[in-house]
């Protein structure tokens, strides 16, 4: 019995991790959104329109990741790198000085 629960509860976990690696780019925009929204207070519009330069980054991202495997690793990580920059300058030009200044701040703890 104690066999079927554990093999239960490995099979949902494994189940979860690979959905989550799969969310729609459109999810994870709205949770990375959501978080950005807490530390920058975005007003009005900004929400909509960090959300769509989100979408776009994550849409990219996916294209770029079907291609991973053509790629050497070093260029792979060219690529990505150039996506960050661009999602950051878009998402920068949405904002005030003030709200890209904490934008840029909340970036940086992320990759820590």
């Amino acid at each position: 019995m104690k066999r079927f629960f554990l093999l239960a509860i490995l099979t949902v976990s494994g189940f979860l991790i690979s959905n989550a690696q799969t969310e729609l780019p459109q999810v994870r925009a709205k949770k990375l959104v959501s978080k950005v929204n807490n530390a920058v207070a975005l007003q009005g519009q900004e929400w909509s329109k960090v959300n769509d330069a989100l979408v776009t980054y994550y849409t990219n991202y996916d294209a770029l990741e079907k291609q991973k495997e053509a790629l050497t690793v070093a260029v792979f990580q060219t690529k990505v790198a150039e996506l960050k920059v661009t999602r950051d300058n878009a998402v920068k030009g949405i904002l005030t000085a003030d709200q890209a200044s904490k934008y840029t701040a909340f970036i940086a703890n992320e990759k820590e």
